[in-house]
Protein backbone atom coordinates (compact mmCIF):
# COMPACT_ATOMS: atom_id res chain seq x y z
CA UNK A 1 0.00 0.00 0.00
CA UNK A 2 1.23 3.73 -0.86
CA UNK A 3 2.25 5.94 1.79
CA UNK A 4 -0.71 7.86 3.10
CA UNK A 5 0.66 10.59 4.63
CA UNK A 6 -1.60 13.75 4.88
CA UNK A 7 -0.24 16.68 2.48
CA UNK A 8 -1.49 19.40 3.85
CA UNK A 9 0.46 18.70 6.97
CA UNK A 10 2.99 21.66 8.27
CA UNK A 11 6.74 21.05 7.64
CA UNK A 12 7.54 20.52 11.06
CA UNK A 13 5.14 17.52 11.21
CA UNK A 14 6.53 16.32 7.99
CA UNK A 15 9.96 16.23 9.37
CA UNK A 16 8.99 14.52 12.18
CA UNK A 17 6.55 12.10 11.17
CA UNK A 18 9.49 10.93 8.63
CA UNK A 19 11.95 11.08 11.28
CA UNK A 20 9.65 8.37 13.52
CA UNK A 21 8.61 6.40 10.65
CA UNK A 22 9.04 2.66 11.37
CA UNK A 23 9.88 0.27 8.61
CA UNK A 24 8.47 -2.69 7.67
CA UNK A 25 9.72 -5.67 10.19
CA UNK A 26 10.55 -3.32 13.07
CA UNK A 27 9.14 -4.88 16.01
CA UNK A 28 8.00 -2.57 18.65
CA UNK A 29 7.95 -4.01 22.04
CA UNK A 30 8.59 -7.38 21.30
CA UNK A 31 5.20 -7.77 19.88
CA UNK A 32 4.02 -5.81 17.49
CA UNK A 33 5.93 -6.23 13.89
CA UNK A 34 5.29 -3.35 11.80
CA UNK A 35 3.98 -4.46 8.26
CA UNK A 36 2.86 -1.21 6.68
CA UNK A 37 2.36 2.42 6.64
CA UNK A 38 -1.41 2.62 6.27
CA UNK A 39 -1.52 6.81 7.19
CA UNK A 40 -0.22 9.68 8.54
CA UNK A 41 -1.61 13.54 10.40
CA UNK A 42 -0.42 15.98 12.85
CA UNK A 43 -1.26 13.17 15.48
CA UNK A 44 1.21 10.34 14.55
CA UNK A 45 0.95 7.51 11.98
CA UNK A 46 -0.90 4.19 11.84
CA UNK A 47 0.18 0.86 10.79
CA UNK A 48 -1.25 -2.23 9.99
CA UNK A 49 1.35 -4.53 12.38
CA UNK A 50 1.22 -8.35 13.14
CA UNK A 51 0.99 -9.35 16.67
CA UNK A 52 3.57 -11.95 17.73
CA UNK A 53 1.61 -13.46 20.67
CA UNK A 54 -2.11 -13.50 19.70
CA UNK A 55 -1.18 -14.15 16.12
CA UNK A 56 -3.39 -11.86 14.33
CA UNK A 57 -3.61 -8.28 12.89
CA UNK A 58 -3.76 -5.31 14.49
CA UNK A 59 -3.59 -1.73 14.13
CA UNK A 60 -1.01 0.33 16.12
CA UNK A 61 -0.98 3.94 16.12
CA UNK A 62 2.10 6.26 17.03
CA UNK A 63 1.47 9.40 18.95
CA UNK A 64 3.70 12.45 18.17
CA UNK A 65 6.10 12.49 21.35
CA UNK A 66 6.44 16.23 21.61
CA UNK A 67 3.57 16.57 24.41
CA UNK A 68 4.90 17.41 27.76
CA UNK A 69 4.55 15.66 30.89
CA UNK A 70 1.55 16.79 31.88
CA UNK A 71 -0.18 15.89 28.57
CA UNK A 72 1.27 12.72 28.43
CA UNK A 73 -0.37 11.74 31.50
CA UNK A 74 -3.53 13.50 30.22
CA UNK A 75 -3.55 11.13 26.99
CA UNK A 76 -3.10 7.70 28.93
CA UNK A 77 -5.66 8.53 31.53
CA UNK A 78 -7.83 9.23 28.15
CA UNK A 79 -6.94 6.30 26.66
CA UNK A 80 -7.78 4.57 30.01
CA UNK A 81 -11.03 5.87 29.44
CA UNK A 82 -11.41 4.46 26.33
CA UNK A 83 -10.34 1.50 26.66
CA UNK A 84 -13.94 1.13 28.47
CA UNK A 85 -15.46 1.91 25.79
CA UNK A 86 -17.25 -1.29 24.19
CA UNK A 87 -19.53 -1.30 21.80
CA UNK A 88 -20.17 -3.25 18.52
CA UNK A 89 -19.40 0.28 16.31
CA UNK A 90 -16.47 1.64 17.95
CA UNK A 91 -12.81 -0.18 17.20
CA UNK A 92 -11.43 -1.78 20.27
CA UNK A 93 -8.23 -0.21 22.03
CA UNK A 94 -6.28 -3.18 22.81
CA UNK A 95 -3.15 -2.11 24.03
CA UNK A 96 -1.14 1.29 24.64
CA UNK A 97 1.96 1.50 26.19
CA UNK A 98 5.92 2.98 24.85
CA UNK A 99 8.59 1.56 23.39
CA UNK A 100 11.78 1.60 24.59
CA UNK A 101 13.12 4.75 22.27
CA UNK A 102 10.67 7.06 23.18
CA UNK A 103 7.11 6.08 20.95
CA UNK A 104 3.98 6.45 22.68
CA UNK A 105 1.58 4.22 20.45
CA UNK A 106 -1.83 2.83 20.63
CA UNK A 107 -3.07 -0.98 19.59
CA UNK A 108 -6.50 -1.18 18.12
CA UNK A 109 -8.62 -3.48 15.79
CA UNK A 110 -8.01 -3.64 12.49
CA UNK A 111 -10.88 -2.93 9.97
CA UNK A 112 -11.46 -3.03 6.52
CA UNK A 113 -13.86 -0.93 5.03
CA UNK A 114 -14.57 2.82 3.44
CA UNK A 115 -14.46 6.12 5.21
CA UNK A 116 -17.98 7.42 5.21
CA UNK A 117 -16.47 10.62 3.65
CA UNK A 118 -15.12 8.27 0.71
CA UNK A 119 -18.54 6.82 0.00
CA UNK A 120 -20.69 10.47 -0.15
CA UNK A 121 -17.82 11.50 -2.52
CA UNK A 122 -18.52 8.36 -4.82
CA UNK A 123 -22.25 8.05 -4.20
CA UNK A 124 -23.69 11.49 -3.80
CA UNK A 125 -26.78 12.02 -1.37
CA UNK A 126 -27.88 9.57 0.50
CA UNK A 127 -31.62 8.40 0.90
CA UNK A 128 -33.34 9.09 4.19
CA UNK A 129 -33.38 5.14 5.58
CA UNK A 130 -30.04 4.76 4.98
CA UNK A 131 -28.88 8.23 6.47
CA UNK A 132 -31.34 7.16 9.92
CA UNK A 133 -29.82 3.81 9.71
CA UNK A 134 -26.18 5.51 9.74
CA UNK A 135 -26.79 8.20 12.00
CA UNK A 136 -28.31 5.84 14.51
CA UNK A 137 -25.31 3.49 15.15
CA UNK A 138 -23.31 7.09 15.50
CA UNK A 139 -25.53 7.86 17.98
CA UNK A 140 -25.57 4.44 20.14
CA UNK A 141 -21.77 4.46 20.10
CA UNK A 142 -21.54 7.65 21.12
CA UNK A 143 -23.98 6.71 23.97
CA UNK A 144 -21.38 3.89 25.49
CA UNK A 145 -19.07 6.23 25.31
CA UNK A 146 -20.87 9.19 27.62
CA UNK A 147 -21.77 6.89 29.55
CA UNK A 148 -17.99 6.24 30.56
CA UNK A 149 -17.49 10.09 30.25
CA UNK A 150 -15.68 10.34 27.14
CA UNK A 151 -16.55 13.55 24.06
CA UNK A 152 -15.02 12.09 20.66
CA UNK A 153 -14.60 15.71 19.62
CA UNK A 154 -13.14 15.26 16.56
CA UNK A 155 -16.35 13.42 14.39
CA UNK A 156 -16.45 13.93 11.06
CA UNK A 157 -16.39 11.56 8.16
CA UNK A 158 -13.14 10.16 7.59
CA UNK A 159 -13.56 9.15 11.19
CA UNK A 160 -16.36 7.08 10.53
CA UNK A 161 -16.02 3.96 8.39
CA UNK A 162 -18.64 1.75 6.79
CA UNK A 163 -17.54 -1.73 6.96
CA UNK A 164 -19.49 -5.39 5.95
CA UNK A 165 -20.33 -7.79 8.63
CA UNK A 166 -21.66 -11.15 7.04
CA UNK A 167 -24.92 -10.14 4.68
CA UNK A 168 -24.44 -6.78 6.85
CA UNK A 169 -23.39 -3.54 5.28
CA UNK A 170 -23.18 0.24 6.14
CA UNK A 171 -21.94 -0.83 9.49
CA UNK A 172 -20.61 2.19 11.45
CA UNK A 173 -17.59 1.86 12.89
CA UNK A 174 -15.99 5.49 15.15
CA UNK A 175 -12.48 6.21 15.03
CA UNK A 176 -9.92 8.30 16.49
CA UNK A 177 -11.44 8.48 19.68
CA UNK A 178 -7.90 8.86 20.99
CA UNK A 179 -7.99 12.27 21.20
CA UNK A 180 -11.25 12.24 22.74
CA UNK A 181 -11.25 14.27 26.25
CA UNK A 182 -13.42 13.35 29.27
CA UNK A 183 -15.79 16.32 29.57
CA UNK A 184 -15.21 16.43 33.64
CA UNK A 185 -12.36 18.41 32.14
CA UNK A 186 -13.73 19.03 28.85
CA UNK A 187 -12.22 22.76 27.51
CA UNK A 188 -10.00 23.53 24.37
CA UNK A 189 -7.03 26.10 23.92
CA UNK A 190 -7.97 29.73 23.13
CA UNK A 191 -8.22 30.13 19.39
CA UNK A 192 -5.12 31.53 18.69
CA UNK A 193 -3.47 28.16 19.94
CA UNK A 194 -6.03 25.99 17.95
CA UNK A 195 -6.18 27.62 14.50
CA UNK A 196 -2.81 27.07 13.58
CA UNK A 197 -3.20 23.31 13.62
CA UNK A 198 -6.98 22.73 14.58
CA UNK A 199 -5.61 19.47 16.92
CA UNK A 200 -9.25 18.98 18.47
CA UNK A 201 -11.00 18.95 15.81
CA UNK A 202 -11.71 19.79 11.73
CA UNK A 203 -13.04 22.77 10.82
CA UNK A 204 -16.01 21.43 8.95
CA UNK A 205 -17.15 19.77 12.01
CA UNK A 206 -16.02 21.87 14.76
CA UNK A 207 -18.52 22.90 17.28
CA UNK A 208 -18.88 26.77 18.34
CA UNK A 209 -17.81 25.95 21.41
CA UNK A 210 -14.81 24.51 20.25
CA UNK A 211 -13.83 27.31 18.18
CA UNK A 212 -14.23 29.82 20.89
CA UNK A 213 -12.19 27.79 23.43
CA UNK A 214 -15.37 27.18 26.21
CA UNK A 215 -16.37 23.89 27.58
CA UNK A 216 -17.60 21.53 25.55
CA UNK A 217 -19.42 17.95 26.78
CA UNK A 218 -21.92 15.62 24.88
CA UNK A 219 -23.62 18.39 22.92
CA UNK A 220 -20.75 19.15 21.29
CA UNK A 221 -20.85 15.48 19.61
CA UNK A 222 -24.48 16.44 18.64
CA UNK A 223 -23.48 19.32 16.75
CA UNK A 224 -21.49 17.55 14.76
CA UNK A 225 -23.91 13.94 14.15
CA UNK A 226 -26.64 16.58 13.13
CA UNK A 227 -23.93 18.07 10.60
CA UNK A 228 -23.13 15.22 9.01
CA UNK A 229 -26.74 13.75 8.64
CA UNK A 230 -27.45 17.24 6.67
CA UNK A 231 -24.50 16.28 4.53
CA UNK A 232 -25.73 12.69 3.93
CA UNK A 233 -28.90 13.92 2.85
CA UNK A 234 -27.94 17.22 0.40
CA UNK A 235 -24.43 15.72 -0.48
CA UNK A 236 -22.76 18.88 0.77
CA UNK A 237 -21.90 20.19 3.98
CA UNK A 238 -23.89 23.04 5.31
CA UNK A 239 -21.07 25.57 5.59
CA UNK A 240 -19.47 26.50 2.35
CA UNK A 241 -16.78 29.16 3.69
CA UNK A 242 -13.64 28.76 1.40
CA UNK A 243 -11.10 28.62 4.18
CA UNK A 244 -11.33 27.50 7.12
CA UNK A 245 -10.98 30.85 8.97
CA UNK A 246 -13.81 31.45 6.87
CA UNK A 247 -15.84 28.47 7.90
CA UNK A 248 -14.92 28.72 11.76
CA UNK A 249 -16.42 32.54 11.09
CA UNK A 250 -19.57 31.45 9.73
CA UNK A 251 -20.29 28.70 12.66
CA UNK A 252 -19.97 31.39 15.70
CA UNK A 253 -22.37 33.68 13.28
CA UNK A 254 -25.26 31.72 12.80
CA UNK A 255 -26.95 28.12 12.50
CA UNK A 256 -27.24 26.29 9.41
CA UNK A 257 -30.85 26.36 7.65
CA UNK A 258 -32.13 23.11 7.20
CA UNK A 259 -33.39 22.51 3.70
CA UNK A 260 -36.79 21.52 4.33
CA UNK A 261 -37.56 20.49 0.35
CA UNK A 262 -35.13 18.03 1.03
CA UNK A 263 -35.68 16.97 5.13
CA UNK A 264 -39.08 15.65 6.47
CA UNK A 265 -40.56 17.73 8.65
CA UNK A 266 -40.56 15.69 11.78
CA UNK A 267 -36.57 15.07 11.53
CA UNK A 268 -36.36 18.83 10.43
CA UNK A 269 -37.54 19.45 13.91
CA UNK A 270 -34.77 17.24 15.07
CA UNK A 271 -31.75 17.96 13.10
CA UNK A 272 -32.91 21.89 14.07
CA UNK A 273 -32.26 21.36 17.52
CA UNK A 274 -29.12 19.44 16.73
CA UNK A 275 -26.87 21.82 15.45
CA UNK A 276 -28.27 25.13 16.90
CA UNK A 277 -25.17 27.23 17.62
CA UNK A 278 -25.39 27.65 21.58
CA UNK A 279 -25.07 24.59 23.28
CA UNK A 280 -27.98 25.37 25.92
CA UNK A 281 -30.26 24.43 23.02
CA UNK A 282 -29.09 21.02 21.44
CA UNK A 283 -29.63 18.16 22.75
CA UNK A 284 -27.65 17.50 26.00
CA UNK A 285 -26.54 13.74 25.03
CA UNK A 286 -26.56 10.95 22.30
CA UNK A 287 -29.59 9.00 24.33
CA UNK A 288 -32.00 11.93 24.12
CA UNK A 289 -31.36 13.12 20.12
CA UNK A 290 -31.84 8.95 19.43
CA UNK A 291 -34.73 9.11 21.50
CA UNK A 292 -36.13 11.97 19.04
CA UNK A 293 -35.10 10.28 16.19
CA UNK A 294 -37.35 7.51 17.09
CA UNK A 295 -40.11 9.44 17.90
CA UNK A 296 -40.28 11.18 14.36
CA UNK A 297 -41.65 7.37 13.13
CA UNK A 298 -39.17 7.49 10.32
CA UNK A 299 -36.78 4.76 11.76
CA UNK A 300 -39.30 1.79 10.84
CA UNK A 301 -39.14 -1.24 12.90
CA UNK A 302 -36.48 -1.62 15.66
CA UNK A 303 -34.81 -4.39 17.37
CA UNK A 304 -31.70 -4.72 19.47
CA UNK A 305 -30.23 -3.51 23.13
CA UNK A 306 -30.49 0.12 23.16
CA UNK A 307 -31.70 1.15 26.59
CA UNK A 308 -34.52 3.95 27.03
CA UNK A 309 -32.93 6.75 29.12
CA UNK A 310 -34.57 8.12 31.86
CA UNK A 311 -33.10 11.43 30.84
CA UNK A 312 -35.46 11.25 27.37
CA UNK A 313 -35.94 14.73 26.42
CA UNK A 314 -39.33 15.92 27.67
CA UNK A 315 -39.42 18.84 24.77
CA UNK A 316 -40.03 16.29 22.24
CA UNK A 317 -43.25 14.30 22.09
CA UNK A 318 -42.50 10.75 21.22
CA UNK A 319 -44.69 7.47 20.22
CA UNK A 320 -42.24 4.70 20.33
CA UNK A 321 -39.96 3.13 22.91
CA UNK A 322 -36.65 3.02 21.55
CA UNK A 323 -34.46 0.65 20.30
CA UNK A 324 -31.34 -0.39 18.24
CA UNK A 325 -32.29 0.21 14.13
CA UNK A 326 -31.05 -3.39 13.08
CA UNK A 327 -29.09 -2.22 10.64
CA UNK A 328 -29.20 -6.36 8.84
CA UNK A 329 -32.31 -5.41 6.91
CA UNK A 330 -30.89 -4.96 3.63
CA UNK A 331 -33.99 -3.45 2.68
CA UNK A 332 -33.67 -0.48 4.52
CA UNK A 333 -30.78 1.20 2.75
CA UNK A 334 -28.38 0.15 -0.10
CA UNK A 335 -25.39 -1.50 -0.03
CA UNK A 336 -22.45 -0.07 -0.11
CA UNK A 337 -19.42 -1.74 -2.64
CA UNK A 338 -16.97 -3.94 -1.23
CA UNK A 339 -13.91 -1.93 0.21
CA UNK A 340 -11.75 -1.28 -2.24
CA UNK A 341 -8.51 -0.78 0.38
CA UNK A 342 -7.99 -0.69 3.99
CA UNK A 343 -9.27 1.99 6.33
CA UNK A 344 -7.84 1.98 9.89
CA UNK A 345 -7.45 4.50 12.84
CA UNK A 346 -6.04 7.50 11.15
CA UNK A 347 -5.95 10.14 12.79
CA UNK A 348 -5.47 14.13 12.79
CA UNK A 349 -6.23 14.38 9.08
CA UNK A 350 -6.98 18.02 8.62
CA UNK A 351 -9.71 18.17 6.15
CA UNK A 352 -11.83 21.25 5.82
Amino acid sequence: MSDASDSSLGPEVEEFLQATKLEPGTVINRTYMIRQLIGAGSFGSVYEVYDLRLKRIVALKTVLTRFDSIQAQRLKREIELIRQIEHTNVVRLYDFGEDPSGILYMVMEFIEGKELGEVMREEGPFDLQRTLAISTQILDALVQAQKVGVVHRDLKPQNIILTREGMRSDVVKLVDFGIAKTYSDASVGPFGQMSSTMGFGTPLYMAPEQIQGTRVGPYTDVYTVGLIMLEMLTGAPPFHGETAIQILSEKTSWTPEIPRNIVPPPLAVVLEKAVQMDPKDRYQSARTMFLDLHGTGLLGPLSGVFEVPKDADPDFHRSGTAATVDIGDASTHPRIQAPEVRKTMQMGREEL
